[in-house]
This record gives C-alpha cells, structure tokens and sequence, in this order.
C-alpha cells in the first residue's frame, strides 16, 4: 500500500519526488522507484 501512495506521489511531484524520497531516508522506495515500480 505505501509503495502505492510513493509512486502516485512519484506521479505527481515528477523527478522530484525521486530525489525527495532519500531525504525522507526510504531507500527501499527509491530502489522500487528504479526497478521500475511505477
């Protein structure tokens, strides 16, 4: 579910959420984000 909401939010933010994401320190989010999890 939240894997869900974070590629929704990916979505809409765009590239920016991408470089959001470490900030927030969800490295699991970013590694979905590059696997293609959108």
């Amino acid at each position: 579910m939240v894997i869900r909401f974070l590629s929704f939010q990916t979505l809409f933010w765009g590239g920016f959420g991408v470089f959001s994401w470490p900030a927030y320190g969800d490295e699991n989010a970013e590694r979905l984000l590059w696997s293609g999890d959108i």
